[in-house]
This record gives structure tokens, C-alpha cells and sequence, in this order.
């Protein structure tokens, strides 16, 4: 199910929900922070999901592929209406950088986070839908106190 080839010193069913936990977080918040093992078994499903994405044709489909991965209904949505048109232009999905240690355990940080391009296509296109729907608002409210 979820091909991640680190154990992370879990159990299956564990790492099977880390994965997942760590996955839905990534897609709502567009980055995370955590250990280099992690997000080293994490960025090759994040790659494979996003490129499925991209590439994908039916949403019926789809939609049943990624309820595999992720955990909610919101992220699936917020997947195939804001990242689903972007993904068409880019090639490099995710960055994952090198942080500090962690203080108390000295563990080796890093941060995997979306591409920027794909987060800003979607707010441009959410502040013209906006901008456009508050247009027509004071049109018809000027038209309707003539």
C-alpha cells in the first residue's frame, strides 16, 4: 500500500499512518519539518502522488487512488482544485532542504516543502475569482438602486 522502504523504527501499521499523517500535512500546509529519515521516505510518495496528479485525466479515478494516501476529504479536494491545472507547468514538485539539529536529541532536521510556483498559481487565480465576484456584486447594487 504504501511503498516506503525505511522502517523508522515502527511497526507497519504505525509507519503506515505516519506516512499518511505526514502526507495530509504536507498537502494542507504545504511544508513540514521533521527528521532527514522521514521526509527522506516521504519525498519519492510525494513525487509519485503529484505526478499521478498531473497526469491524470479521470477524477473518479483519481480521487479513489489518493483516499489511499491521505487522511480527509479536504485535502483530496484542495489537491484536485488548486494543484490539479498548476502541476501541467512544472516539472519539480517538492524541495527538500537541510535544517540544523534538533536541541534535545541532536536529530538531524530537514524541511520538505511544495514548490512556490504551484501555491502562488492558485492564490492569483482565487484573488481574480475574488476580485471578479465582488465586481459583479456592486454591479447589481448599483443597478438595482437606479
Amino acid at each position: 500500500m504504501l511503498p516506503t522502504h525505511q522502517k523508522l523504527s515502527r511497526k507497519i501499521g504505525h509507519r503506515r499512518l505516519l506516512v499518511k499523517n505526514m502526507l495530509t500535512s504536507l498537502f494542507l500546509y504545504e511544508k513540514i519539518t521533521s527528521t532527514k529519515a522521514k521526509i527522506k521516505a516521504i519525498k519519492p510518495i510525494t513525487e509519485k502522488l503529484l505526478s499521478r496528479i498531473k497526469n491524470s485525466d479521470n477524477n473518479v479515478n483519481l480521487i479513489r487512488y489518493l483516499k489511499k494516501y491521505l487522511i480527509g476529504k479536504n485535502v483530496i479536494d484542495k489537491l484536485i482544485e488548486v494543484y490539479q491545472p498548476n502541476l501541467k507547468n512544472n516539472d519539480k514538485f517538492v524541495f527538500k532542504y537541510n535544517l540544523n539539529t534538533r536541541k534535545g536529541d541532536g536529530a538531524e532536521l530537514a524541511m520538505l516543502k511544495i514548490n512556490p510556483d504551484l501555491v502562488k498559481l492558485a492564490e492569483v487565480k482565487e484573488e481574480k475569482e475574488m476580485s471578479e465576484k465582488s465586481s459583479k456584486k456592486i454591479l447589481k447594487k448599483t443597478k438595482n438602486n437606479k
